[in-house]
């Protein structure tokens, strides 16, 4: 499949339900195969889902701990943590300012611009303050809805200091979803990634 489909990245759901199942960490040895497999196949980013858990899936197999084991052992790969471990962005933030390879991807995370601006600015100063500008990947749950709304109020939003913990932070020339997240993805080959989402406002 790889040799006529070019997949740059697959996604894994480490509380996949099945047969009583409760899920499975990325350090289990099966888990090992899969990733050695991944290397000489030449798929080097792994999204893992690490967010809200939806029943009868297992809350404990969606934490974020298990990355940092396999992050370590696996140093060619790059581990995009989607959803940002929420509710455990706190744990993510120190596993990934440890591991150069782990990344932020802000699907589910994104929507609460609308509903939660002021959780949303926290999240964002937490990813700044800990990650780095070019460890942000933009995401959008476009199986759930379009991202057109979240993409214009990501390049209005403007935290308002006086009433969250947002400090500004400074970004890179490209902004928080730079050019080395479009290589990252595959998008650029050689060319500006001028028609990538990469400025917000801090």
């Amino acid at each position: 499949m790889v040799e006529q489909y070019p997949i740059a990245g697959l996604k894994l759901y480490t509380a996949e339900w099945r047969q009583g199942s409760k899920g499975w960490r990325l350090n289990d040895p099966w888990a090992y195969r899969y990733f050695e497999l991944c290397q000489e196949l030449g798929i080097t980013n792994i999204h893992v889902h690490k967010g809200p858990t939806v029943y009868p899936l297992s809350r404990d197999a969606f934490d974020v701990h298990d990355v940092d084991y396999a992050a370590t052992d696996f140093p060619a790969l790059n581990f995009i943590v989607e959803h940002v471990g929420l509710p455990r962005l706190e744990d993510f933030c120190w596993i990934a300012t440890q591991e150069k390879h782990v990344y932020a991807g802000l699907a589910v995370a994104m929507p609460f611009i609308h509903p939660r601006p002021r959780y949303f600015a926290e999240i964002m100063a937490n990813l700044l303050f800990w990650l780095g500008p070019d460890k942000i990947l933009f995401g959008s749950d476009y199986a759930i809805w379009t991202p057109k709304w979240q993409i214009e109020k990501l390049m209005a939003f403007e935290p308002n200091p006086a009433t969250t913990s947002f400090t500004p932070v400074r970004h890179s020339p490209d902004g928080i979803f730079a050019r080395q997240n479009c290589l990252l993805r595959g998008a650029l080959q050689g060319a500006k990634c001028s028609h990538v989402l990469h400025r917000v406002v801090v």
